[in-house]
């Protein structure tokens, strides 16, 4: 059966804006409120609890009212610009810079594994007070802590 340049364009237009219908996100927008009110500690990375030497310092994340991203990533001190979409649930942290401490090689994974997590884009959520980012590779589970 032969369409029309015509036909073909509305039959492509038509399936292309009932597929991203189906693909619209039904999650609720973050609140950024939510995301700047406590400090978060890792708890959690890939589905399994964070182990840490005794007297060592969880893995964190803050975030100020200027979206300034500020925290330890297991090894060095970290700070950039948080860069998020609240609708569609994607966060990262763009100019991120860090301190360039020699760790062991256990504290240096987590470091690495940590950075590279929050400078890609992964997908947010903030269920009461757990903070979850889900990257290409690994998914870091976070946990509010009073400032």
């Amino acid at each position: 059966m032969k369409l029309s340049s015509k036909a073909i364009v509305t039959t492509i237009t038509f399936s292309a804006l009932a597929g991203l219908a189906g693909c619209a996100s039904k999650d609720k927008p973050i609140q950024l409120s939510e995301l700047q009110t406590p400090q978060w500690h890792l708890v959690e990375l890939d589905g399994k609890a964070l182990e840490r030497p005794k007297g060592k310092k969880a893995p964190s994340l803050g975030v100020d009212q200027k979206m300034t991203a500020t925290g330890l990533a297991g090894c060095n001190d970290y700070v950039g610009e948080v860069d998020i979409d609240v609708d569609s649930h994607e966060f990262r942290i763009t100019h991120l810079n860090s301190t360039m401490k020699l760790c062991l090689k256990k504290s240096m994974a987590l470091n690495n594994t940590v950075i590279s997590t929050l400078s890609e884009w992964s997908r947010i959520d903030i269920d009461k007070n757990k903070l979850t980012l889900k990257g290409e590779k690994h998914t870091l589970v976070f946990q509010a802590q009073s400032k």
